[in-house]
């Protein structure tokens, strides 16, 4: 699947989703939406390929979900498991990079398991330190692509 991500003149972003078979989704964003969606959506696809993690948003979106359906409110109902852990892990790898505060691998797994009990999910997997710094290496990576986009330009990618 090709995701694409406009960087609009008017500040706007517009996320694409080609999958394999021709069919697109899509979503802009506006305003300060835009900012954070773009670094956001750009953090899952850092988490998903990095990890190998199909049930989360780009993988769902490859195979056919609509983003409505990511969002629990579409026809296919209940997200997988694996959304929600991809899910927790996008949103500490963002903790991260908003902070610039680096977590070990300890940190990340302690977050991950009381999220998990405190909610009531399956113990997730751990990750290795070498995993982490894969994971967070690509986001970094992704987020440079994405600021050295001009405005008016697309950043490309694959999932």
């Amino acid at each position: 699947m090709i995701v694409s991500f406009e960087r609009r003149a008017d500040g706007d972003c517009i996320m694409r989703c080609t999958r394999d078979d021709g069919s697109t989704e899509w979503q802009r964003h506006t305003g300060a939406r835009a900012v954070f969606f773009a670094h956001h959506d750009l953090t899952h696809l850092a988490v998903e390929r990095t990890l190998g993690m199909r049930e989360g948003f780009f993988g769902l979106i490859a195979a056919g979900w609509t983003i409505a359906d990511t969002e629990g409110s579409g026809a296919r109902g209940a997200l997988p498991a694996g959304s929600v852990l991809v899910e927790n892990l996008v949103g500490l790898f963002g903790q991260e990079q908003a902070t610039g505060v680096k977590w070990t691998a300890a940190e990340f797994d302690e977050a991950m398991q009381s999220y998990a009990a405190q909610h009531g999910h399956a113990r997730p997997p751990v990750l290795t330190a070498d995993e982490v710094t894969r994971t967070r290496d690509a986001v970094r990576a992704l987020y440079a692509a994405w600021r050295d986009t001009p405005p008016g330009g697309v950043l490309q990618l694959t999932f």
